[in-house]
C-alpha cells in the first residue's frame, strides 16, 4: 500500500479552530468571522500530517498570502516552499495576480528571502514595518519627564496647532464625512487608507479624525480584537499639511484614549508604510526599540498575472489525495 498524498487542502468549519495559534489574532478573528474571500489553506504532508497552515485572499484580479506557518518537521521538509508554490500556481491557473507578503523580526529578512528563494517567487522588497508595544511605550509617552527627553519615542512633538482639533471618528457630521469624500482623490488616498473601507466595526474610542476649521484633513481608524490587541488599522494625514508634524500629537492622543478608556493591559498593532512614511519608520527604528515589543519587517513579493490567460476564472481546491499531478 502507499502512503497518504502529500498536497493542499482547505480548512473550513470547525477545522478553523487548528489555525488558531498558528495564525496572527486579527486574522484568526476574520476566518471565524468568514470573511468573504478569506480562507486558510493546510498542507497534507507525506505522514498524514496538517503541518503547515497559509492564509490566502482572494481579491477580483489577485490571490495574496498573509500568512504562512509550520512547524519544525514541515520546514525541514520544504512543505512550506511547497505550499506557497502551490497556492501562487493556483493564482496562475485562475488568471490571477499573486501576492505573497510575511513578516520576519529581523532587518535582513533572511528566513524569508530563502523561503521565497524555495517556492520559486521573486526576491521581496521591505514594504512595512509592524510594531507590538503596551504599558512600557505607554508610560514613556506620556510622562511629562520623559517628554522633555530627546529621548521621548515621540521625538519633540508639539500639540496640534490652534486651527486643529480631534475629533471621534464617530461624531463627525454627514457633511464634514461627504466633503472628505469629493476630496479623497485630491489628498491621494488609496483604497488601503481610505477611512470609509476601513470604518466598519472600528473601536469608537480610538477611532479619530484630525479637523482643520470644519474640514477632515487626517484619520486615525482601529479595531479591537478578542485576544486584548487594539489594532491601529490606518493612520493618514492629507499629504499637503504632513510637514506640519500633526500624526504625533495625534499618536500621543491615541494612547491615552488606551490607557484611561481601554485600559492599560491593552497592546496596540500598528503598521508603518516603508515607502509612503519614511520620517516614521525612522522614528520608530531610531526610538521605539527600546519600548516596544516587537518590531517585524514585512517583506513582499509579486507575480503578475499571466498575460494570456484571459481573465479571471473561478476554481475550487480539491483534498489532498487528488493534487499530486496538479501541482506542475
Amino acid at each position: 500500500m502507499t502512503g497518504p498524498s502529500e498536497g493542499a487542502e482547505p480548512i473550513r468549519g470547525l477545522g478553523i479552530r487548528q489555525v488558531a495559534g498558528r495564525v496572527a489574532p486579527a486574522l484568526y478573528h476574520r476566518l471565524v468571522e468568514g470573511m468573504p474571500g478569506l480562507e486558510a489553506i493546510g498542507w497534507r504532508s507525506t505522514d498524514g500530517e496538517l503541518r503547515t497552515v497559509a492564509v490566502r485572499l482572494h481579491l477580483d484580479d489577485e490571490a495574496r498570502v498573509f500568512s504562512i506557518n509550520g512547524d519544525e518537521v514541515a520546514k525541514s521538509r520544504g512543505d512550506d516552499a511547497k505550499l506557497l508554490d502551490w497556492i501562487r500556481g493556483d493564482a496562475e491557473r485562475r488568471g490571477l495576480a499573486f501576492i505573497a507578503e510575511l513578516v520576519e523580526g529581523s532587518d535582513s529578512g533572511t528566513s524569508v528571502k530563502r523561503l521565497f528563494e524555495r517556492a520559486g517567487l521573486p526576491a521581496p522588497t521591505a514594504e512595512r514595518l509592524v510594531v507590538v508595544f503596551g504599558e512600557r511605550m505607554y508610560r514613556a509617552t506620556l510622562s511629562e519627564d520623559a517628554r522633555r527627553d530627546r529621548n521621548h519615542p515621540i521625538g519633540s512633538w508639539r500639540p496640534l496647532p490652534e486651527t486643529f482639533r480631534i475629533l471621534d471618528w464617530t461624531a463627525c457630521s454627514e457633511s464634514q464625512r461627504s466633503d472628505l469624500r469629493s476630496r479623497l482623490e485630491e489628498m491621494e488616498v488609496y483604497p488601503d487608507v481610505d477611512p470609509f473601507l476601513r470604518e466598519p466595526d472600528c473601536e469608537p474610542r480610538t477611532s479619530m479624525a484630525i479637523v482643520q476649521h470644519d474640514s477632515i484633513v487626517g484619520w486615525l481608524i482601529s479595531h479591537r480584537y478578542e485576544d486584548g490587541i487594539l489594532r491601529q488599522t490606518v493612520s493618514f494625514i492629507d499629504p499637503r499639511l504632513q510637514k506640519l508634524g500633526l500624526i504625533y500629537p495625534a499618536y500621543v492622543e491615541l494612547i491615552r484614549r488606551v490607557t484611561e478608556q481601554l485600559g492599560w493591559e491593552t497592546r496596540m498593532r500598528f503598521t508603518v508604510d516603508l515607502k509612503l512614511a519614511r520620517g516614521l519608520a525612522a522614528v520608530v527604528r531610531r526610538r521605539w526599540a527600546m519600548y516596544a515589543d516587537s518590531i517585524e519587517t514585512a517583506w513582499k513579493s509579486t507575480v503578475a498575472a499571466p498575460s494570456d490567460s484571459g481573465g479571471p476564472v473561478s476554481a475550487t481546491i480539491r483534498p489532498a489525495d487528488s493534487q499530486a499531478c496538479d501541482r506542475g
